[in-house]
């Protein structure tokens, strides 16, 4: 790396933290509360929107996808249709009951539709899952940061962990979110940079020629095998699945949306999210193939597939002075923006959930946790998380996987149990048995980590597609590529060390279905569940639902004007929300 590229990636990466910390600081009020810390107040709705987008626009993503399309073709680009149909499911039919509750934990929810048990398993749930992610979501930035400044990559890690938790020491969740924005914009200006210098090199048509003769354009694979990583199906059907979890069942986003004023902003920051992540897929295809075409002649020595990115940028575009910089300054933006959102929602569902849902049902409801302790807890807990990030991602370098199937895979065995849950809540008005939602919810989670623990015991690895080079130059000899031509059924499939194994095939399952197992297992049992409940018990449950706990598409078909509702019936424990009287309420229940 070249001096000039060093003072670039300091001097943006100064310039972003310091104006997000300045303009989150911006008519700040005089006494600051734990829920202003937490979740963020006077947001922009575009501000919002970016980091959104941010949040899960990660280092992962942004070194995966590339690396994806280089060694297994183009297949991703279904990602598009997806996210045009799943993102408006999100603002229409999972938003507005969420946002209408006004509560700091989006676990809360559970609670006052099912139950304490229900609310803390989807918590500690959440809270491992983002753990296990953000270790992921650290070990790349703080590579990259490692190679380029030669320095051990323990140090790099705790150097990045450390960092975004000031960030939120100092700004609390406003600055978070103004931060994660102005990275955003680096992100998609570095992104943007970085084609149009290497249309300099190559001509479209050229890119086009050599990704074609590579056998890199695949766009029309809708074979049903379920072992397929990246057919139609599991990208299309899994991937909807996939943004349902992250963007209407997780808290890293309900807590963005929790910082605008009104549902509408809120549901305008969720569509606003579809323009932005096409773009943004675009332009990690259009990367990809560019660096196909630039090594179609001989692929270079790499320690891990996913440097191939980096390793592009530094050797083929080293003529543009401060473009590496720029380059590792969203690399690692990417990193931070990912890492503050998620130590500020950790932080919240460790408080809401955890510490204060216990105290206040162990002292019978009364409130003993004061504001001044929680804004204490707000500015510790970051470090705490910091802390355990960095022992976490100090393992990622002995995987043997590349960091975009490691990061879905996490989201995809999590968020399916929590997706699950959430969709019986809000769809399903005649599940109302604690122990039907609690049997789908953990059958949910048994399930899927079953099968990504297979997964990892028989080492499923998925087939490349040759690469032209020779084996000195290939970066790994054990690992499985394909001596076949373009057109084999074999691409896009998996191998394993056991292949007759019925437990074999069933862990073989592309990552991209984790989560729909996880819902259709979570939606069998709780059904099978209330079911056998209805037919054995001599009374239905009589417990009363709330018509705001359910979907607006959903209430239309089960208010029932004649029943009125009973405060009492649902446990309030955030004292931010208050049930309406039943004259208020017009009679609407389920």
């Amino acid at each position: 790396m070249w001096s000039i590229d060093v003072v670039v990636f300091g001097t943006v990466m100064l310039l972003t933290s310091a104006l997000g910390i300045w303009k989150g600081k911006l008519r700040k009020p005089q006494k600051t509360t734990s829920g202003e810390l937490l979740v963020g107040s006077n947001v922009s709705t575009f501000s919002v929107a970016l980091s959104v987008c941010s949040s899960f626009l990660s280092a992962v993503s942004l070194l995966g996808f590339p690396a994806e399309v280089y060694y297994r073709g183009t297949m991703i680009l279904w990602f598009l249709p997806m996210y045009f149909v799943s993102f408006p499911v999100v603002a229409y039919l999972f938003l507005p009951p969420i946002y209408e509750l006004k509560i700091t934990s989006l676990y809360e929810y559970l609670e006052k539709r099912f139950s304490f048990q229900s609310r803390l398993i989807a918590s500690l749930l959440f809270l491992l899952q983002t753990l296990f992610y953000m270790a992921v979501a650290l070990y790349a930035p703080a590579l990259a940061l490692s190679s380029c400044f030669s320095i051990p990559l323990v140090v790099s890690i705790i150097l990045t962990a450390f960092l975004s938790a000031i960030y939120l020491l100092l700004g609390g969740a406003r600055a978070g979110i103004y931060t994660s924005a102005l990275q955003m914009l680096l992100i998609l200006g570095s992104l943007f940079t970085i084609i149009c210098a290497s249309l300099i090199t190559w001509t479209p048509y050229e890119i086009f020629e050599r990704t074609r003769d590579g056998g890199r354009l695949i766009f029309f694979d809708f074979r049903a095998d379920p072992t397929i990583r990246h057919a139609f199906w599991p990208l299309f059907i899994g991937g909807c699945t996939t943004i349902f979890s992250l963007f209407a069942a997780n808290q890293l986003t309900i807590q963005r949306y929790m910082s605008l004023p009104t549902l509408k902003q809120a549901q305008r920051v969720v569509l606003l999210n579809v323009p932005m992540n096409s773009i943004i897929l675009i332009m990690y295809i259009v990367i990809g193939l560019i660096i196909f075409a630039t090594f179609y002649e001989c692929h270079p020595a790499l320690k891990f597939k996913d440097q191939i990115f980096p390793t592009y940028v530094n050797d083929s575009l080293f003529f543009i002075p401060g473009l590496e910089g720029v380059f590792l300054a969203a690399i690692y933006s990417a990193g931070l923006s990912t890492l503050t959102a998620s130590y500020s929602a950790l932080t919240a569902v460790t408080i809401e959930d955890v510490i204060k849902a216990i105290i206040s049902r162990t002292f019978k409801n009364q409130e003993r946790l004061s504001d001044q302790a929680k804004c204490k807890m707000v500015q510790i807990f970051p470090f705490v998380f910091a802390t355990m990030a960095a022992l976490f991602a100090s393992l990622i370098q002995f995987l043997d996987t590349m960091i975009l199937q490691i990061s879905f895979s996490i989201f995809g065995a999590a968020g399916g149990a929590s997706l699950g849950i959430f969709m019986i809540g809000l769809f399903c008005p005649w599940i109302k048995s604690k122990t039907a939602a609690l049997a789908g919810q953990l059958s949910a989670i048994v399930g899927t980590v079953l099968i990504v623990a297979g997964s990892a015991y028989y080492h499923v690895r998925a087939v490349d597609l040759p690469l032209n080079c020779s084996d000195e130059y290939y970066y790994d000899l054990n690992t499985t590529r394909a001596p076949i031509n373009f057109t084999t059924p074999l691409v896009g499939s998996v191998t394993t060390d056991n292949s007759d194994s019925i437990f074999a095939k069933i862990s073989s399952i592309s990552y991209h279905y984790y989560g729909l197992i996880g819902v259709l297992l979570c939606f069998a049992v709780s059904h099978t569940v209330q079911l056998v409940l209805n037919v054995t018990t001599k009374e239905k449950e009589k417990r009363v639902i709330d018509l705001r706990l359910l979907s607006p598409w959903v209430r239309k078909f089960v208010a029932t004007p004649k029943t009125v509702i009973n405060p009492s019936d649902i446990p309030l424990l955030s004292e931010n929300i208050e049930l309406e009287s039943p004259e208020k309420t017009n009679g609407k229940t389920a």
